[in-house]
């Protein structure tokens, strides 16, 4: 009986190297798949079984990885600043930005800059930092985990501004 062939795919949103091998072990899991090998530098997977791009693609869910196959070429309809998915993040830029003027122009200790800065947080960072609340309690720990005790470490020591959430892990 044959082997069948190292199959290679594109992964498009590998965030860290944790995260590359919990999606390399959960492909490695998957009903037909014999052997996953995880690129993360090329952000590639290679996959020896019988795996669809839908059963691969679904075991990155947790990262909300795209597969596409090895030759097929990324192409962006829209601009980043009309995407869908983007709109939270221009919100909370302008939160951020309007908060930092405020926290210069005043600098007698206002409310308001606290309130901008953490309602930029909340806008931009939700998601991100609900999934590391999650894992921060099963005792998991990733970029998403890493990223949420950042933001409460500055919220806690008034370092509001630099407890904003980074844009490559908004979502």
């Amino acid at each position: 009986m044959a082997e069948s062939p190292m199959k290679t795919y594109r992964i498009q949103g590998l965030s860290c190297t944790n995260c590359a091998a919990k999606f390399e072990n959960n492909v490695r899991e998957l009903e037909g798949v014999k052997d996953a090998k995880i690129n993360f530098g090329a952000s590639k997977i290679s996959v020896q079984g019988s795996a669809t791009i839908e059963e691969i693609e679904k075991a990155g869910a947790f990262d909300n990885l795209k597969i596409r196959g090895e030759q097929e070429q990324v192409t962006q309809k829209e601009p980043f600043w009309k995407q869908k998915e983007n709109i939270k993040v221009v919100f909370s830029v302008i939160l951020l930005l309007v908060s930092w003027i405020l926290d210069n122009r005043y600098a007698d200790g206002s409310i308001m800059p606290v309130i901008g800065y953490a309602a930029a947080i909340i806008v931009g960072g939700y998601s991100l930092f609900v999934s590391g609340l999650k894992n921060l309690v099963r005792l998991r720990f990733d970029m998403h985990t890493l990223m949420t005790v950042a933001i409460i470490g500055a919220a806690v020591l008034g370092e509001w501004g630099e407890g904003r959430p980074s844009s490559s892990y908004l979502r």
